[in-house]
């Protein structure tokens, strides 16, 4: 028995549930319609990882910078194809044809868009689009590595991720389905341990089963705006949650903020995170950038100021200035030479 998926992206999550039901062959086709169908494949029923293989017969492939220079093993370019299944070109559209089909180094080749690496033994690793490469205020982000990241987490089945305007801020939202209930939050924390937090979408959001083109792939143009939850209002219970509900809400220029607030759901955002650390600051209290992102809401972020507050003093207490040690010393060094002056008169 042979199992050959192509299509969509083989996350290592749907590899490893294969595994665990047939002992079938599996293999990860790859190749865009531009180059006729199928320039790669591989077997990975023993493979510890995603990949694509090698080039099949009749094809070569490069891994390129912007510039068209070849990169060494492990840099991440676009893939370009050669070969005898490229096809001519686009129908009756020149100038796209003229775009992506070029000659490099006297081959006529084929600009996948795709960004991919080589690994050690001679494999493509495919991890996302040129076109899937967006800036989200101001950083940018690779969509599809985080896609890939978001399908290696436990019971995550099928992933999206794209940015949508919600509340006048872009926010970076992942639609997922899952084998049953999955934990938004134990989603976010195996993803932050891989990526830069600013690339932890905002809005997760299950779904029953994923909108797809007639072709079968993801349909992205269909996928459904996510509805912010609404928690209600809840006031703080003390001067110090005050101070960072009023705080919060003063940063994002908002009416008022709960006690139970994300702040990356309200709107905040990772450049606006280090105007808050900035105004916090100035209000006497002690809170990092990478602190926000642990403790999102106003009650978080009181609750880590005062625990914080607690271990600072007690630090200072068990620690002795080096100039209150030599102090100590002369004084005492001072009290025997005058215990030894009256004993002696």
């Amino acid at each position: 028995k042979v199992i050959q998926m192509g299509g969509e992206k083989l996350s290592l999550s749907l590899l490893n549930r294969l595994r665990s039901i047939t002992s079938a062959d599996i293999y990860n086709m790859y190749g865009p319609t531009e180059i006729t169908i199928c320039c790669n494949a591989a077997r990975l029923n023993d493979s510890g990882d995603v990949h694509v293989g090698k080039p099949l017969p009749g094809f070569s492939e490069y891994i390129v910078d912007s510039d068209g220079n070849e990169l060494p093993v492990g840099v991440t370019g676009e893939l370009v194809i050669a070969g005898a299944g490229v096809s001519p070109g686009y129908y009756r559209l020149p100038e796209k044809t003229a775009e992506s089909f070029v000659e490099w180094n006297g081959k006529r080749v084929y600009k996948s868009g795709d960004y991919a690496f080589w690994t050690r033994d001679g494999n493509v690793v495919i991890t996302g689009r040129k076109d899937s490469q967006v800036k989200l205020n101001g950083l940018r982000v690779e969509l599809g590595e985080i896609e890939s990241v978001m399908g290696e987490q436990p019971g995550v089945r099928q992933c999206a991720v794209g940015i949508r305007r919600i509340g006048n801020q872009d926010k970076l939202v992942a639609w997922y389905t899952a084998d049953g209930p999955c934990s938004k939050e134990s989603i976010c924390k195996g993803m932050s341990e891989r990526l830069t937090r600013y690339m932890v979408p905002n809005i997760l959001m299950q779904m029953d089963r994923m909108p797809v083109t007639p072709a079968g792939k993801i349909d992205s143009k269909h996928l459904p705006m996510p509805a912010v939850e609404d928690r209600g209002y809840i006031a703080p219970r003390n001067d110090v949650e005050k101070f960072f509900c009023d705080t919060v809400a003063k940063v994002l220029n908002i009416e008022r903020a709960s006690v139970s607030d994300n702040f990356f759901e309200i709107g905040g955002s990772s450049l606006i995170a280090m105007r808050l650390v900035v105004a916090i600051s100035k209000g006497g209290y002690n809170i990092a950038y990478k602190d926000i992102f642990d403790n999102p809401t106003p009650a978080d972020m009181a609750a880590f100021s005062c625990r914080s507050s607690v271990d600072s003093s007690v630090k200072s207490k068990k620690t002795v200035p080096f100039s209150m040690r030599a102090d100590s010393r002369r004084w005492a060094h001072s009290s025997m030479k005058l215990t030894s002056l009256r004993a002696t008169g």
